[in-house]
Order: C-alpha cells, then sequence, then structure tokens
C-alpha cells in the first residue's frame, strides 16, 4: 500500500513540474507595417533586438507596405496576424471587417495637411476648387474638411504618391502628410508651407495603432497579450534610446531616409507618443466614443453602426496570472536542494517498501478505473507498453508531443524514438526494472520529433507486475521539459549569488518552522541585530526573543502561515534584553512535508516613538482644521469620508462615514473624479470641481497624509472660487463678444469697399468710351457720356461719404440712426446705381413698391440690403432675366416685409443654410463668373437684426431665388 502512495506522489509531482516546460518552437507571426522602414515602427524594431518577442516565444516578421494590398488587407486575408493602423479602425469595424484594436501608440494624430505657400491658401476654406493630394483612408483630414464644409467632392482630388515635389514645382496646392516626416523634407529645400492639422478643428483622433484580428483572439488570445506586452515594452524601450534605434535602423532595415531625418522623426513622434506623460499604449474608451460621435456627425459612420468587439479586452481574460514564472522561481529557484533531499528520501523508502512486498500490483488493479480516467484526462503525455506486444495505449498529448498520429505513434519502437546518447542509461534502468531490483524509475532525457527536432522530456517508466512478480505492462509518463532545462542551467549558475545576497543581505532575515516557532535560519545581518552567537540564535523559538503573550505570537504565526496576513509587529528582546519594535514580513513556503516562514524583519522602535509624537500632535491639528476659514475633509483608502471640519459641515451637511463618491457624485462604486488613486499612491494633486448640488466652483487640493497607525489618508482643502470662477467666465464672453465685433466690422468694411466697385467700374467704363471716341461723338452724345460718368461719379463718392461715416462711428459701434422716409425714392436711388450691371445682361428690374410707403429705418442700413439683395439678383440671373421688388404689409404686425425675387440659378438646398452664417464662406461665381466676396448677405442679416427685423431666402435649384426681409413700417 505504502508503495501505492510513492508511486501516486511521483505521478502528482510530474504533473506539478509540467507548468515549467514551454514549447521551444517559437510562434512565427508576421507585423503589417503601414508604411516603409522607418522611425514611425521604433517600438517594433526595438522589440525585436532587444528580444522581447522571444522571451514569450514569439518569432516577429516585420513586412513593408506595399502599392498593391493595404494593411487592413493583408491582416483580414491571413498573410499578416497583426498589422498597424489609425483612428479609422472605427470605418473598418462599422464595416464588417473583424479587426481588433489592441493598443494605442500615438495620443494624437500624425496626419496634418501641408498647403504651399504660393497657393495663398490662408484658411481651410480655401482649399475649394483647389489641387489636393489625400490618401484614401486619412479619416481624419476628410472629417476636418468636412466639418470645416470642404467636402472631398469640392476639392480636386489627386493620388497620393508621396512625393513632396508635387508641392514643391506647384503641382498641387496641397497634400496630406505625416507631421513626422515630410515637413522635414520640405525644410531642406527651404520650400515655405504651412500646416493645417485637424487638431484646430478639434478632431483629435489617436495616431498609430496595433490591431490584429477577432479571430485570432478567439483562437490564440494568449499569443495577442504577449505580442501585445512585448510591443508596448519595445516601444517604452525606443522612446528612451531613440539614438540607438536611430543606428539601428540605419544600419539593418533601412537607409532610405538619413541619420538627421530620422532623428527629426523621433523628436516629433515623443510630442504625438508623450511617453513622458502617460503609458505607452494608454487608450481613454471615451475619447474611442467621441470620434465614433465625429465621425456619425459628419456622416462618414451611420448613426446605427455597430462597433461592438472593437477593444482586446473583449476578448482576453483580464486575469493573467504568469505561473510559469511565479512556480519554477518560487519552488526550484528557492527550494531545490530541498526537493532533491525529498526525493531522496522518498526512493529510499520506496526501495526498502519494494524489497518488503512485491505483490503490488494487487492494489494497483483495485484502482485501475480511477487510473484510466487519469490517463485519458491527465495533463502529462501517457502510454502503456507490454513486453509482447509493444505499444498497448497512448494519450492525445504523447501522440502530440512527438507529432504524430495514434497509428504512426503505435508503430514506432524506443530506439527510433530516443536519442542515441541517452539511449544507454535508459536500457540499464530497464534492465533493473526487469530484474525486480526496481518498480519505477525516472530520469531526464532527449526525445525525436516526426519533423526530427530534439526536446527534453521528464520520463518516469512504473513497472505494473502480476501476482507472481513478473512484469503485465509499463506505463511511461513523459513531460517536456525543454525550457525548463534552459532555466535550470541559468538558475544552478545563479543559485550561489542568490545564496550570498540572502547571507550578504543588509536586511534581517529569518526562517521559521511555522508548527514549531523555531529559527532555521539566520543571516548576518540577523545575528548581527539580536546579538547572539548564530549557533545559540538559530535554536531559539519566536516566543523565547518575544515579549508578547505566547497565545497572540502563535496566533499571528498561524495567520501568516495560511495567507491570512503579510506582516505582523512584534516586540523582540535582544541579548543585551533592550526591547525593539520590528515589523516583520513574512513569506510561507513549503519545505519537503513542512511549512516555513521566510521573514524579512525591519527595527521599526524610531517609527514607533514618531507614531506616538504624531498621536500628541493630532488633536493639535485637528483643532487647527476646525477653525481653517476653508472647506477641509479627509477620507480614508476605502473612500470613507473620517472628518469634515466646520466649513465642509456648514457646506454640504453631516456626511461624516459616508462615501464620498455618494454623496459627491451620487454614484454607487468609486470614480475617477477625486483623484483618489493619484493620492494614495504618494502623489500631491490639484483641480478645479463645478459641484451641481450648491452650483459654486472650486479649487481642490489634494494630498496624501500618514495616519498614527501607519494607514494613509487623503487630505483635501475646498478653495471657493465660484465669484472668480464667474469672473473669469464673463472675461471670456466679454472676449469672445469683443472678437465677433471685430470680426463683424472687418466683414462690413470689406462689403461697403466691394459695394464701391460699381460706380467705379461705371466711370472707368463710360471715361474709356468717352477717350476713345470722344472725336466721334457729338456734343449732345459727350454730354450724356460725361453726365453718366458725373453721376457715377458722385455715388461713389456717396459711398466712400457713408464708409467715413460708419467708420467714424465704430469706436461704439455701428451708429443705428432709424427715421422715417419713402421706400420708393431709396428703391430709385439704388436701382439707379445698379442699372449699369442690369444693362450689361438686358435683365429687367421691375419694382411694385407704393410710392406712399412711409418706413422707419436706417436709410444708409437699408441702401446697404437693397444694394446687396438686387446685386446678387443681378450676378445670378442670366441674359434677358427679370427682377421684381415687392412689398407686402404683415398682418397683425408694424412690419412691412419686401422681397427681391429674381428668375436665376436658384440656390442649391445644401448651402441654403450657410448663406447668413458670417463662419461660413458661400460666395460663388454669377452666371458670367462675377466675383463676390460671399459676404453681402451677412451685412444684410445683422442690419435687418438691428431694428428687430428678419431676413430668409426662399429657392428652388433652376427656377429662380426670392429674398426676403421685414422692416418697421410707419402707420398713415
Amino acid at each position: 500500500m505504502k508503495n501505492y502512495y510513492a508511486f501516486l506522489i511521483i505521478v502528482l509531482l510530474a504533473i506539478s513540474i509540467q507548468s515549467y516546460s514551454s514549447d521551444t518552437t517559437y510562434t512565427q507571426v508576421k507585423l503589417q507595417l503601414k508604411w516603409k522602414h522607418q522611425f514611425q515602427f521604433a517600438g517594433y524594431y526595438a522589440a525585436i533586438e532587444q528580444g522581447y518577442y522571444k522571451e514569450l516565444g514569439i518569432e516577429v516578421e516585420l513586412v513593408e507596405a506595399n502599392n498593391i494590398e493595404l494593411p487592413i488587407d493583408a491582416l483580414i486575408n491571413g498573410k499578416a496576424q497583426f498589422a498597424t493602423s489609425t483612428s479609422d479602425i472605427v470605418l473598418m469595424r462599422a464595416a464588417g471587417n473583424p479587426v481588433v484594436l489592441l493598443s494605442t501608440i500615438f495620443q494624437h494624430s500624425a496626419q496634418v495637411l501641408l498647403v504651399s505657400d504660393t497657393s495663398k491658401i490662408e484658411y481651410v476654406h480655401n482649399l475649394v476648387g483647389k489641387r489636393l493630394i489625400i490618401e484614401p483612408h486619412a479619416a481624419d483630414i476628410i472629417a476636418y474638411m468636412k466639418d470645416e464644409g470642404v467636402p472631398l467632392n469640392r476639392v480636386i482630388q489627386m493620388p497620393h504618391s508621396f512625393n513632396i515635389n508635387m508641392l514643391v514645382e506647384n503641382k498641387a496646392d496641397a497634400m496630406t502628410a505625416y507631421l513626422t516626416d515630410e515637413p522635414f523634407l520640405l525644410q531642406q529645400q527651404s520650400f515655405n508651407y504651412k500646416i493645417f492639422s485637424p487638431v484646430s478643428g478639434n478632431i483629435d483622433f489617436y495616431g498609430d495603432i496595433l490591431i490584429t484580428t477577432e479571430q485570432l483572439l478567439k483562437d490564440n488570445p494568449q499569443l495577442a497579450l504577449d505580442f501585445r506586452t512585448a510591443s508596448l515594452k519595445g516601444w517604452e524601450y525606443a522612446m528612451k534610446n531613440s539614438d540607438e534605434i536611430i543606428e539601428l535602423i540605419y544600419n539593418k532595415y533601412s537607409k532610405r531616409h538619413s541619420k538627421e531625418h530620422l532623428a527629426y522623426e523621433a523628436e516629433q513622434m515623443k510630442k504625438l507618443i508623450m511617453a513622458n506623460i502617460v503609458p505607452v499604449g494608454y487608450s481613454n474608451p471615451r475619447r474611442w466614443e467621441k470620434t465614433v460621435k465625429i465621425y456619425q456627425e459628419i456622416g462618414l459612420l451611420d448613426t446605427d453602426a455597430n462597433i461592438n468587439g472593437l477593444f482586446y479586452t473583449d476578448y482576453i481574460n483580464k486575469l493573467n496570472i504568469p505561473w510559469k514564472i511565479i512556480i519554477p522561481f518560487s519552488v526550484i529557484f528557492l527550494f531545490l536542494s530541498s526537493i532533491v533531499f525529498f526525493f531522496y528520501r522518498i526512493t529510499k523508502k520506496l526501495k526498502v517498501q519494494i524489497k518488503q512486498n512485491k505483490n503490488i500490483s494487487n492494489t494497483l488493479i483495485e484502482t485501475e478505473k480511477q487510473y484510466q480516467t487519469y490517463f485519458d484526462q491527465g495533463m502529462l503525455g501517457m502510454a502503456k507498453t507490454s513486453l509482447e506486444k509493444g505499444w498497448l495505449e497512448a494519450n492525445d498529448i504523447i501522440c502530440n508531443m512527438f507529432g504524430y498520429s495514434r497509428e504512426e505513434f503505435f508503430k514506432l519502437t524506443w530506439d527510433k524514438m530516443t536519442y542515441p546518447d541517452d539511449l544507454e542509461k535508459d536500457l540499464l534502468q530497464f534492465k533493473r526494472v526487469q530484474e525486480n531490483e526496481i518498480d519505477s524509475y525516472s530520469m531526464d532525457k532527449r526525445f525525436f520529433r516526426k519533423n526530427g527536432d530534439i526536446f527534453y522530456s521528464s520520463l518516469t517508466v512504473n513497472a505494473v507486475r502480476k501476482t507472481d512478480g513478473s512484469i503485465d505492462y509499463m506505463i511511461a509518463i513523459l513531460n517536456d521539459i525543454t525550457e525548463r532545462k534552459k532555466a535550470e542551467q541559468a538558475l544552478k549558475e545563479s543559485e550561489e549569488k542568490f545564496r550570498s545576497f540572502i547571507e550578504d543581505n543588509k536586511a534581517i532575515m529569518l526562517s521559521v518552522d511555522a508548527s514549531t516557532n523555531k529559527i532555521l535560519v539566520a543571516n548576518k545581518a540577523a545575528v548581527d541585530f539580536y546579538g547572539y552567537p548564530k549557533a545559540e540564535l538559530i535554536n531559539k523559538s519566536m516566543t523565547e526573543i518575544n515579549i508578547l503573550p505566547v497565545n497572540e505570537i502563535n496566533k499571528l504565526i498561524g495567520e501568516a502561515k495560511n495567507h491570512k496576513i503579510d506582516r505582523f509587529h512584534f516586540k523582540h528582546k535582544l541579548a543585551n534584553n533592550e526591547i525593539r519594535d520590528i515589523e516583520g514580513y513574512p513569506s510561507p513556503v513549503k519545505v519537503g512535508d513542512k511549512i516555513q516562514l521566510l521573514v524579512i524583519i525591519f527595527d521599526v522602535t524610531k517609527r514607533k516613538k514618531a507614531e506616538q509624537a504624531v498621536k500628541v500632535e493630532h488633536a493639535r491639528f485637528k483643532e487647527i482644521l476646525d477653525v481653517n476659514p476653508s472647506g477641509i475633509y479627509i477620507v480614508d483608502k476605502k473612500h470613507n469620508i473620517e472628518y469634515i471640519n466646520p466649513v465642509i459641515e456648514k457646506e454640504f451637511g453631516q456626511i461624516n462615514g459616508r462615501k464620498c463618491y455618494s454623496y459627491f457624485h451620487d454614484l454607487t462604486k468609486p470614480c475617477e473624479w477625486c483623484r483618489n488613486k493619484e493620492v494614495f499612491a504618494g502623489k500631491s494633486v490639484r483641480w478645479e470641481l463645478f459641484f451641481e448640488k450648491n452650483n459654486k466652483y472650486y479649487d481642490i487640493f489634494d494630498m496624501p497624509i500618514t495616519n498614527p497607525d501607519g494607514t494613509v489618508s487623503k487630505f483635501e482643502i475646498f478653495f471657493d472660487i465660484t465669484e472668480s470662477k464667474k469672473a473669469e467666465q464673463a472675461l471670456k464672453e466679454s472676449e469672445r463678444k469683443l472678437r465677433e465685433s471685430n470680426k463683424t466690422k472687418d466683414k462690413f468694411f470689406s462689403i461697403i469697399a466691394h459695394d464701391l466697385k460699381s460706380p467705379f467700374n461705371a466711370i472707368l467704363g463710360f471715361s474709356e468710351i468717352l477717350l476713345e471716341k470722344h472725336k466721334k461723338y457729338d456734343d449732345e452724345k459727350r454730354e450724356e457720356m460725361i453726365s453718366y460718368i458725373n453721376s457715377s461719379a458722385l455715388r461713389a463718392f456717396k459711398l466712400l461719404e457713408n464708409l467715413l461715416t460708419w467708420s467714424h462711428s465704430q469706436s461704439n459701434g455701428i451708429n443705428y440712426s432709424p427715421e422715417n422716409f419713402h421706400l420708393k425714392i431709396l428703391l430709385f436711388e439704388t436701382i439707379s446705381d445698379l442699372q449699369a450691371q442690369a444693362d450689361k445682361k438686358n435683365i429687367q428690374i421691375l419694382d411694385t413698391i407704393s410710392e406712399n410707403e412711409l418706413i422707419y429705418a436706417d436709410k444708409n442700413m437699408l441702401a446697404t440690403i437693397l444694394r446687396n439683395l438686387i446685386s446678387n439678383a443681378i450676378k445670378f440671373t442670366s441674359n434677358s432675366g427679370t427682377i421684381i421688388i415687392s412689398s407686402e404689409k404683415q398682418k397683425a404686425t408694424n412690419f412691412l416685409e419686401i422681397s427681391v425675387e429674381d428668375t436665376g440659378v436658384g440656390i442649391p438646398k445644401d448651402r441654403i443654410d450657410n448663406l447668413f452664417r458670417i463662419d461660413k464662406n458661400t460666395s460663388t461665381q454669377g452666371t458670367e463668373n462675377e466675383i463676390g466676396t460671399g459676404l453681402g448677405l451677412i451685412l444684410c442679416k445683422e442690419f435687418v437684426e438691428k431694428y428687430n427685423g428678419k431676413i430668409w431666402v426662399e429657392s428652388e435649384e433652376g427656377k429662380g431665388s426670392t429674398f426676403l426681409f421685414t422692416i418697421p413700417n410707419v402707420n398713415n
């Protein structure tokens, strides 16, 4: 029976050791880059060069982009397992492509618009009709342009050849580019350019990102997680060692860019990656939500678009405990010698038991059913063999281990599977089994896989005997330990260093038997601290050097043994009878069949005295807080409000004992608003909060404080800044209105200057005719021409006079001076000014205004309104068209509705809403290419609203337009 238990122990130990092994074969993957080799992909070069991928069993091939296939296509088609992309992954996902975001590399997009200075493009709006070189997937640029009223159908699109000479040689007016790349090339050529960034339009997308497929995450989530981990580690290294990576890229990957170019790229990327501010790879879900919303607002994404499953965390279990590292380094590394000793004792006992009883097979037969289940469902490679019949059984694990099918495996012989150098010692042990000297043996040996690869495996062979002692069959248990073999070699080399580390460590270290409390090991620092000779200290128990009650000591040791506490406080007596406060950090470890506590001890006597002094000061501190004029409260790590001073109590009520997030933010779980994580991490922070419950603004200062018991709380001061905040907001609003006012004035003067062109055109036209043909004309004709010139000059003078008057009034705003006058007279003067324009296109201007129509308005303003509306009607009406000006009294109001109707080209529906907006440029050429500023209607709107009127347009494309506005009417 004892032999049976020994056998089970061996099997279980073999199972436990399995987790230490791993396959030496690296998983081959491809990373599809979105462009050619350059610093843009520095993190991946660093991860390869530093071995970060291979540490996790991955071998990576970097694939440059080509002109035939997009990176996402290579990913979806299975040509690559990972790829780099941009924020347009949102569009790809919504379009049904099963792509998943693994990590965000650039916190801000590097994509910008480069504009040639010679193109005279001052604003994004000026791109209309210009030659633009654009990439097909420049989503943030497309979003930026569309949001600014310049969709792609309003520019001349040109395919992107990634050649900056298209700008330099004036073959294009603008092009999409990477902020980290093309500007350097333009600077090298001393070429003047402007940069338009989507960020200026509040389009702030993430830049380069790392993506994979949904299928890979489902099939092999660990591979995806390991690739992400190694990549981010590579990026962290690259950002800290950019000069080294520049040399690597230039010498190993590509000399396409000079080292100076790579250095420029690295410097620009640091501003975009922001590794000194946020961890590389950080991704804020709220920014992705905003990105989706922007796409939806500008029509690039449907409002019901589905992007579920965009993030890799939807597929990977967040709890990822690295057992492969924890187990071997905590068990093998620390207690290898103890395990060897344990196996020695087990083997010795087993030999004695074998000699006493050779009929162990009867017991094994009784448990054969249980064993069979373990055989089929276990985690080790197992096979049964008979000396006469060969292989009897083999589980899937052992077949997969060798790379054979079950049928192929059954045809193998042991000598063909075994590495030749290991066969002799294997046969020697097998002979001992045959001679009934032993029933089992274990060894580490090498085997061949089907493909010829060699791997290490731990082998355990157990003989199952018949009642007469002869061998019935044998069980071979194999566990692939190739990786463990490498680790063991490393452990052997470092074991001596580790032992020296413990002995020479300045920290006080004891190893204590968790059952007897006896000290088993004490390093030099412990001997020096306690003052006992080493041999004497080792023979003492924890109760002998401790002045606390024995039951309390036993309780703490027991809790540490069962992982219930991670530290304890004792009072230890030294050899000189001095009492010292100590703080111990125990780590329970199993050595053989016993548990020991490896305890690191710190002398905290001074700290304890300081804590006592803190308690005394605590009362004084509270008194200071109570009389402080600012609001103060203290919250512990569990978010419980521990203290509020009278100011807080008066402002918010009695909230002691409540959760801070439940009161301040009406939430049911901890939130990020209060900066608790940063404070409990040891940082002091300052931030602002608008508290809706009392409609006040606060300037808040948080800092960590240590309590007398050693715990840490958050100390927060509220400074009421409501009044200053309101004053700041009022100032900003005043500045905004002032900017708008200045913009209005600028537009106004521009329009007046535009209106001056009409009379001067008449003057220049008639004077040129008179100059050329005055000898041919008689006196009457010359007098007629001079009369036209004179009347036009008078109109120009009148406009200039108005302009000077407006300019003079701008110091106090536009001077609105309404008066009563007849609309017919003003309309006649206005039509006269524009008659020459209408005559050129044979356009007839009619009016149905009554001569007795008396209105109350500012003449100058109304003249400007009529002049602009009629001039626009002429501009957009073809030859021989008609313009009708009419008026109608509105019922139940004191306003007169005036309309200017034309038979022109009409206005598209998508442009009507922008006609009266000062922030949108709606200038369009007339039917004979007449040029306008696009500002006349905006001034009309401002003047109409001066006397509480309104202006609007009714139009149908191809059938003409009617502009209508209202002004106060004077009752007769």
